[in-house]
């Protein structure tokens, strides 16, 4: 991965932030990209795609459409009610115009080694990892198989959103580490992503402006 000059970084906008240890409650992210330009409260709804094994694919988007929703995002699971999956990105740009999204995230669990190659432990700037920037179906495409996430091992969570049609980058993130203790499409699947979901799910939550009190 290739560290940028700060200079350069600085006129991309491309920075991540390494979120600090006094962040409220138990859970937080790891790391942190966000467009400056970028509004939640701009987004109608969201088309969440799972990559990785099946069952775990289909519980994070489960979870995920859960989660943005409690959060006041619009979401939908991208597989749901629909069982035949689309082979291609036209059959998927499709479902997402069905569904009538704006915006698609994606996530899945990664293991120690795609943090290793993909994040650098430098805690001041850091470049979005190549290939995120590329496009929701590219980055999907790519992460679909699965990925080095095993059972009973440290994960996280990682997910990355864009916009829908324009396929704009425009939020990354990545939770804390937790450990997968069940096979994919273990009922209890669902349950083990609930926290580092929510987590996910509430930086996204659309920031309210601040209301001018009477005097």
């Amino acid at each position: 991965m290739t560290i940028m000059h700060s200079n350069r970084i600085r006129d991309l906008g491309l920075v991540w932030s390494i979120l600090v240890a006094g962040c409220a409650g138990p859970a937080r992210l790891s790391t942190q990209w966000t467009d400056p330009a970028f509004r939640s409260s701009t987004l109608r709804q969201v088309m969440v795609l799972g990559g990785g094994a099946p069952g775990n694919a289909a519980a994070l988007e489960r979870g995920f459409a859960r989660a943005l929703a409690a959060s006041g995002v619009g979401a939908i699971a991208g597989r749901g009610g629909a069982p035949d999956a689309p082979a291609d990105s036209a059959g998927w740009w499709a479902r997402a115009a069905e569904l009538g999204s704006d915006a698609v995230l994606v996530t899945r669990l990664v293991g120690a080694r795609t943090i290793d190659a993909n994040y650098s432990n430098v805690t001041s700037y850091v470049a979005v990892p190549p290939g995120y920037s590329a496009g929701w179906y590219s980055y999907w495409l790519a992460v679909r198989g699965g990925g080095d996430a095993t059972a009973n091992a440290p994960v996280r969570l990682e997910a990355n959103l864009y916009l829908h049609p324009g396929n704009q980058l425009v939020w990354s993130a990545v939770s804390e580490t937790f450990e997968l203790s069940g096979q994919a499409g273990d009922p209890g699947a669902d349950r083990e992503f609930d926290r580092p979901i929510e987590t996910l799910a509430q930086a996204l939550r659309p920031k309210l402006p601040r209301r001018r009190h009477d005097r």
